[in-house]
């Protein structure tokens, strides 16, 4: 994987990426604290990456989230519905976001070097330091997806 160059500037993974956005009831969306030396790190984001060539946003995002959160259990989810943010210099790259629910907050930790803690945060009212990706995405899903 590497990034893409584009006019509207840097974007990780050849072939696009991925994340899964995890709410428990309250509602409460699973987080995770980004390793110093990582893409923003030091924030809070959602578990996510690269897709691999040929692999689709709904594979990619659970196949990161496996990877990056201990204690991850697919069946444990209700895949609701996925938003794309694409490249505002349409230079054909996008960020897929697979909304998900669960019925109760599950026990996790990070599942690598990528991550140094997770936390269930309401996404209105965190205190936390999203990505800020994240930050812009949650008041559209809450529009669009009604979560």
């Amino acid at each position: 994987m590497s990034w893409v160059e584009c006019p509207a500037g840097r974007h990780w993974g050849t072939f696009g990426a991925a994340g899964l956005a995890i709410v428990a009831p309250g509602p409460l969306l699973l987080v995770l604290h980004r390793a110093v030396g990582s893409h923003h790190g030091g924030s809070w984001g959602l578990p996510g990456g690269a897709l691999d060539e040929g692999e689709s946003a709904q594979d990619g995002a659970l196949r990161e989230a496996a990877e990056e959160v201990a204690g991850f259990d697919p069946e444990l989810l209700e895949l609701i519905s996925s938003y794309q943010d694409r490249c505002p210099a349409d230079c054909g790259w996008s960020y897929t976001t697979w909304l998900a629910r669960t019925p109760a907050p599950f026990p996790a930790r990070p599942g690598n070097w990528e991550h140094t803690d997770y936390a269930w945060t309401d996404p209105d009212a965190t205190e936390l330091a999203l990505l800020p990706a994240l930050a812009a995405a949650i008041p559209r899903w809450r529009i669009h997806r009604g979560i």
